[in-house]
């Protein structure tokens, strides 16, 4: 961040916030993903494990306290737009209600309210951000992403109606936009920059103490996760291409999407709360007791061909 290593002790503040609204929205996602991905069999007793562990979530939200901490003003601005887009992403990740009995309207209303929200995050927390760091990166990367799943469904809509032209005119946009959002990851990680930057980061964290243990796990944390990242992007490339030439198989283009989907979100999940958990641990935070769900959702290419033949 431009504002670090004026004040050592805010910017541990700082990041002891950041991390614990972070956790909290992976801790939500993660049984948000889970879920989504089992709702048909789970039962009340586990139902009641999901509920719990969400209400967890909230408290880690609910626990941060931004107004009453010791921070200049503008770690305070880019607290203030983080938590605004993690209560958004929280509240949407609510297993009490299920998105499914949402009429369409009020559903895209919500997402539309979400979407924007976030945009507004992406701004203000970049204006903070030295354009080579990491998150720069990954959030620069995450505003492709979007603006091509975006198209993607616009196109998805399209196809029905057999505008060739405009088809192929989406199709490009949508590829060009996943082109630079793979492209922008894989600056994440080979600019020598945003290592340092990483590294003043866990500097920070460990007020000076870095070992060569802990600069390995949380270079490999952040690394790895920024290589499923580029994975997932990847799997709706792939997607959009064989949307292009699509035949009789399409329809075994859109599984093969979902079963990636599935388990690329899921190790982003598993990471993610590696990550929080591998930091609060270093700022000598105590952690809930957690379950990740998202282990329970992998899926292996064999049971993927094995449900295949049984459906």
């Amino acid at each position: 961040m431009k504002f670090f290593n004026k004040n050592i002790k805010h910017d541990r503040e700082f990041l002891e916030l950041q991390t614990k609204l972070n956790f909290s929205y992976w801790i939500a996602s993660d049984i948000d993903h889970f879920y989504e991905s089992n709702k048909k069999n789970i039962n009340n007793y586990e139902f009641i494990k999901l509920s719990k562990q969400y209400q967890q979530s909230l408290d880690m939200f609910n626990s941060v306290d931004i107004a009453a901490s010791n921070i200049s003003i503008e770690h305070k601005s880019a607290l203030y737009a983080l938590r605004a887009f993690v209560k958004s992403c929280i509240e949407f990740c609510d297993v009490k209600h299920d998105r499914s009995l949402l009429d369409s309207e009020t559903f895209e209303t919500n997402i539309l309210q979400t979407i924007q929200i976030e945009k507004e995050f992406h701004k203000i927390f970049l204006s903070y951000l030295h354009p080579d760091e990491m998150e720069a990166f990954i959030i620069k990367s995450y505003v492709f992403f979007e603006k091509g799943c975006e198209l993607l469904t616009k196109l998805i809509s399209e196809s029905e109606f057999n505008n060739i032209e405009k088809i192929k005119k989406l199709s490009e946009q949508i590829l060009m936009n996943f082109k630079h959002a793979r492209e922008t990851l894989d600056q994440a990680l080979s600019n020598p920059n945003a290592f340092e930057f990483m590294l003043d980061e866990l500097s920070i964290i460990t007020n000076g103490n870095l070992t060569e243990t802990d600069v390995k796990e949380f270079s490999n944390l952040n690394t790895d996760y920024i290589k499923y990242w580029k994975e997932l992007v990847m799997a709706y490339e792939r997607y959009c291409l064989n949307l292009l030439n699509e035949n009789e198989e399409g329809g075994c283009h859109s599984e093969v999407l979902d079963f990636e989907i599935n388990n690329y979100l899921g190790l982003i999940n598993i990471l993610a709360m590696k990550l929080n958990k591998f930091i609060l641990s270093k700022l000598d935070v105590k952690t809930p007791s957690l379950e990740v769900y998202c282990q329970r959702v992998i899926k292996s290419p064999i049971d993927y061909i094995e449900n295949k033949r049984i459906h």
